[in-house]
C-alpha cells in the first residue's frame, strides 16, 4: 500500500465521525427549529450537553458498522459501490438506534431527531467520501500516490492495459516500462528498479506465459 493511501484510509475514520456528530447536531437543531415546532410542539426536554453526551458513543458505534462494511479498506471501489455500502451500513445502524428509542425511551424521546440524523448521517458523510476522493483523484493527476508499474508481454492485451492506464489517471496506475518477455536480463533490471525505489508493481499481460515465469514472479 502507498503511504499516500494509508494517509487517506486512516483520515477517513476521523472525517467520518466529524460527520456523524455533525449529522446528530444538525438532527437536533432542526427539531428544536420553529417550523418543525409549530407542527408537533417539543414535549420533552432534551439539552445539547446531554444529547452529545449519548451521540458521541453512538457515532463510535456507527464507525465501527462503517467498517465491518469494508468502508475503510485501502482496496478502491466504484462510487456507486462506495455510495451504496454507505447508505446500507448506515441504515442497519440506525435500525438498532431505532429499536432502543421505539421499546424505551432510555435514550431520548424524539424519533424525529433519529429519522433526521439518519437521513443527514448518508448525506453528510457521502459528500465527505466524495470530497475526500476528489482531492485523492487530484493527486493522482500530480503523481501523487501513483502505483507505478512494469508491463511484460507484447500483445493485445499489454497493448490495452498500457492504453488504459495512459489515458485514466483516476485509475493511479503509470507504466514506467514494458517488457516484450521475461528472462534472466529482464529479471536483473527488476531489481535493480526495484532497488532504486523506481517500480511499485509488475502486471503479467502475458497469457501464453509458461508455468516457471508464473511462479518466478
Amino acid at each position: 500500500m502507498k503511504r499516500s493511501e494509508l494517509i487517506f484510509t486512516l483520515t477517513l475514520v476521523p472525517i467520518d465521525l466529524l460527520s456523524l456528530l455533525a449529522a446528530a447536531i444538525g438532527a437536533f437543531y432542526l427539531r428544536f427549529h420553529p417550523y418543525f415546532t409549530s407542527i408537533r410542539p417539543v414535549i420533552f426536554d432534551l439539552r445539547l450537553e446531554t444529547y452529545f453526551s449519548i451521540v458521541f458513543p453512538i457515532a463510535c458505534v456507527w464507525i465501527l458498522v462503517l467498517a465491518v462494511a469494508g468502508l475503510y479498506s485501502s482496496r478502491r471501489v466504484a462510487i456507486a459501490t462506495e455510495l451504496t455500502r454507505i447508505a446500507l451500513s448506515s441504515s442497519s445502524a440506525m435500525a438498532l438506534i431505532f429499536a432502543v428509542t421505539f421499546f424505551s425511551r432510555t435514550l431520548f424521546e424524539s424519533r424525529f431527531i433519529a429519522l433526521a440524523a439518519w437521513v443527514l448521517a448518508i448525506f453528510f458523510v457521502a459528500i465527505s467520501r466524495l470530497v475526500v476522493r476528489g482531492l485523492q483523484r487530484s493527486l493522482l493527476k500530480l503523481g501523487v500516490g501513483v502505483h507505478r508499474i512494469v508491463v511484460i508481454g507484447d500483445n493485445s492485451t499489454a497493448s490495452s492495459l498500457i492504453t488504459e492506464f495512459g489515458n485514466k489517471t483516476r485509475l493511479g496506475f503509470r507504466v514506467v516500462e514494458q517488457f516484450k518477455i521475461f528472462n534472466k536480463d529482464v529479471e536483473e533490471q527488476i531489481k535493480k528498479m526495484k532497488d532504486k525505489d523506481k517500480i511499485d508493481e509488475i502486471v503479467l499481460a502475458d497469457p501464453e506465459a509458461n508455468k516457471k515465469t508464473t511462479v518466478d514472479f
